[in-house]
C-alpha cells in the first residue's frame, strides 16, 4: 500500500470484491473507456498479470481509497521508462465525481511521483472531457500536443518538475 497525504493506493487485485466491483463500474463508463481502453476489465487484468516487476511497479493499476477507506477510483501508468518518465492515467468512480477526488488524486500522485524522483509526468485526456482537461491545467500540467486514439482526439499534458 502507498500512503499519500489523504488517500491510500493499493495494488489492484481482481480477486478482491471491492477492486473487481470498482473495475466493473469503470468498465461501463464511457468517460473511461473512451480514452483508457474500450475493454477496461481486460486492460487492468492484463496489466496486473504482466506488470509489477520492481522497475515497473507503477504499471500495476492501483485502487484509490479515500479517508473512510472507500474505493473511489483507480490510477496507474500506461508506460514507464528508465528516464524517469511516467504516462499516468486515473479514473474516478462516477458515484464519487464532483467531490474533489480527481483533484486530490492528481495533486497527491503528482507530488508522490516528484518525491520519487520522476522527471516527467504525462497525462493523456480525451479532449471532450472538459473537467479533466481543466483539472490538469489547474494542477500545473501544460498541454504539449494532441493525438488520436483511433476514436477521439486526445490532449497530451506534461508536468515539468520545477
Amino acid at each position: 500500500m502507498i500512503k499519500l497525504r489523504t488517500l491510500n493506493l493499493e495494488k489492484f487485485d481482481i480477486t478482491n470484491i471491492d477492486h473487481y466491483t470498482l473495475a466493473k463500474r469503470l468498465h461501463t463508463d464511457l468517460n473511461v473507456t473512451s480514452y483508457i481502453s474500450a475493454n477496461f476489465l481486460d486492460f487492468v487484468e492484463k496489466i496486473e498479470v504482466n506488470g509489477g516487476e520492481d522497475d515497473y511497479q507503477l504499471l500495476t493499476p492501483y485502487v484509490v481509497r479515500n479517508e473512510k477507506n472507500v474505493p473511489v477510483g483507480m490510477l496507474g501508468s500506461l508506460s514507464e521508462n528508465k528516464n524517469k518518465e511516467v504516462d499516468l492515467w486515473y479514473a474516478i468512480n462516477p458515484n464519487y465525481r464532483g467531490y474533489g477526488y480527481g483533484r486530490k488524486i492528481l495533486s497527491q500522485i503528482t507530488q508522490y511521483l516528484i518525491e520519487e524522483k520522476y522527471d516527467d509526468i504525462i497525462l493523456e485526456i480525451d479532449s471532450k472531457n472538459v473537467e479533466s482537461n481543466g483539472l490538469a491545467i489547474s494542477q500545473g500540467y501544460n498541454k504539449v500536443t494532441e493525438s488520436y486514439n483511433g476514436r477521439n482526439k486526445i490532449n497530451v499534458y506534461q508536468y515539468f518538475k520545477k
